[in-house]
């Protein structure tokens, strides 16, 4: 469903996609509550947005829209980690973002040591052997404290899966834990190829940190 503020002129950006209503009003650029019903009144969706990090940032005036991962899954939607700014300027009003994921998700063509479905969400081909760092884990000075970090790339255009990153300090079942628990968001920058690459840090400083493992987790 497509609705708008402005039907004429939404008509002459985008010619032939349907226009399904108006909204007379203004959504709150600090973010506000988002609930979907059907007509019995019962709620579909409901959700607040943001527009500060870790929420899709880029989505915040920037030219892309705010979409939803993987919409047929069951990701909260009040997670900032279920959304992402869309692959095109604009959006892509009345149609699907991204590139939609094809073929076997747990598939190593390329014997790279990552399956299929990490590889297309950080926009890297299961049939091309990769020496890309997939995820990389280092340190990382705030305010002279230094912290174990870790990066990985996630590609905006994989709309089919949503990547996090967790940690452990003994890989034993029921001890990962992901972002926004022990890791804290520091930035997003881009790779050489322009796919955006996220850094998180541990929330306990190197000296007070034993050993700490980290793995990336895909939702599909």
């Amino acid at each position: 469903l497509v609705i708008t503020a402005n039907a004429s002129a939404f008509a002459a950006r985008y010619p032939g996609i349907a226009i399904s209503g108006d909204y007379s009003s203004r959504l709150s650029n600090t973010g506000e509550w988002i609930t979907l019903v059907d007509k019995d009144g019962n709620v579909i969706d409901s959700f607040r947005y943001n527009d500060v990090a870790p929420w899709p940032e880029a989505a915040d005036g920037e030219g892309p829209s705010l979409i939803r991962n993987s919409p047929d899954s069951d990701l909260d939607p009040n997670l900032p980690t279920s959304w992402s700014s869309s692959p095109k300027s604009g959006g892509s009003p009345g149609t699907g973002d991204g590139t939609p994921f094809v073929g076997d998700p747990l598939a190593d063509l390329d014997r790279d040591g990552f399956v299929a479905i990490i590889e297309y969400a950080q926009g890297l081909s299961d049939t091309v052997f990769s020496a890309k760092e997939h995820i990389d884990s280092s340190t990382i000075d705030v305010d002279g404290v230094t912290y174990p970090s870790v990066s990985y790339r996630e590609d905006p255009d994989a709309t089919d899966a949503v990547l996090t990153v967790e940690s452990s300090a003994n890989m034993e079942d029921g001890s990962w834990s992901g972002n926004g628990a022990s890791l804290i968001f520091v930035s997003t920058t881009n790779d050489p190829d322009g796919i955006p690459r996220h850094t998180y840090r541990l929330s306990t400083p190197v000296e007070t940190t034993s050993r700490q493992f980290f793995r990336l987790k895909a939702t599909y």
